[in-house]
């Protein structure tokens, strides 16, 4: 519990024993003292939560109308008393305000987070090449960072420019196979380390 909400509470169980003070029936007397003494113990003990405090400040406020209504308890004395319970219940309801903000913001991050790990990689499908393509790849392969004109003179007159262009070109789409890189002099291409 923090330090606002027990003063709150210390000066609502204070009112609460004036309030008693002023009493004219002794089980009103008893039972505003008995309710100051609950609070100073809940206030006392660790482990009690904001929505504890926020259920002892409802019993009081009806035991303090109660009494208020049938005069037990003198008009002003009892609007003392409501007014520093509603205080406290205003400080001990933005508390709650603020935890849950302060948990589903946790909860946030955790979320993303989770989303936030790296996943596993799909496995990308296997390709079979065939023909001519199989060949280019090989020469890729054996010598990587070829550059388009020494994969064409070489395939050349075996195999058309247009047909190792189109090859090529098959090649990058499948984006598992070879990958086109930028050189001062022009393209490259070399097969993925990651097919």
């Amino acid at each position: 519990m923090d330090t606002v909400i027990e003063r709150q509470a210390i000066r609502t169980a204070i009112t609460l024993a004036a309030a008693s003070a002023f009493g004219s029936d002794a089980q009103a007397i008893s039972e505003l003292r008995d309710e100051a003494t609950q609070l100073i113990l809940l206030c006392m003990y660790e482990r009690h939560t904001h929505e504890d405090m926020m259920f002892w400040c409802e019993g009081a406020s009806a035991i303090i109308d109660r009494f208020a209504s049938n005069g037990y308890i003198p008009e002003d004395q009892a609007l003392t008393a409501a007014s520093s319970v509603l205080r406290l219940q205003l400080i001990v309801s933005r508390r709650i305000t603020e935890d849950r903000r302060a948990s589903d913001a946790i909860a946030k991050k955790e979320s993303k987070r989770e989303d936030s790990t790296p996943k596993e990689r799909p496995k990308k499908p296997v390709v079979v090449l065939e023909g001519n393509a199989k060949e280019l790849y090989a020469h890729i392969e054996a010598h990587p960072d070829v550059r388009t004109r020494d994969l064409i003179s070489f395939f050349v007159p075996r195999i058309s420019s247009r047909t190792v262009k189109r090859h090529l070109k098959d090649l990058i789409d499948l984006k598992q196979v070879i990958r086109k890189t930028l050189t001062d002099g022009g393209v490259a291409y070399r097969v993925d380390s990651d097919a």
